[in-house]
């Protein structure tokens, strides 16, 4: 049942999420590359990791990420663990468009929040940090 409910009512928010994505993304820039910014933004920076978890070739990765680079949205560095491997980083034009967007989207996500009362904020609240706790990075190799 509570997966049931989890799982009828995440596409409603993704929805609502993707079309505030789509009012707020600059000229020429895809929902995939914002999501390639966005996850590198939290910290994946490895393109192999990309591939997998937006569900494209390696080779449409590279091609993706050529494109941002060229933009100067995103930066290849050396990976200082292994030479072999590169990391990929937001530089500060590629930053300054995941915050705003950002920013909007949250301002958006929060005027739906705000038709809630104070209280059920803040269960709303609650159930989201037990959601995480459970779907956190560290279950990610688990399931």
């Amino acid at each position: 049942m509570l997966a049931s409910h989890l799982l009828d009512t995440i596409p409603s928010v993704m929805r609502e999420w993707r079309k505030e994505l789509h009012s707020g993304l600059p000229e020429g820039l895809t929902i995939n590359q914002f999501r390639v910014l966005f996850f590198v933004g939290v910290g994946h920076g490895s393109s192999s990791y990309l591939a997998r978890h937006l569900g494209v070739t390696p080779a449409a990765m590279s091609k993706m990420v050529d494109v941002l680079v060229q933009a100067k949205l995103l930066s290849r560095d050396p990976s200082s663990t292994d030479r072999r491997q590169v990391v990929l980083k937001l530089t500060r034009s590629g930053q300054a468009i995941v915050k705003r967007i950002r920013l909007e989207v949250e301002k958006r996500m929060q005027s739906y929040l705000n038709e809630l009362s104070q209280r059920e904020q803040k269960q709303v609240s609650e159930a989201l940090a037990l959601l995480q706790k459970v779907f956190s990075p560290t279950h990610e190799n688990v399931l």
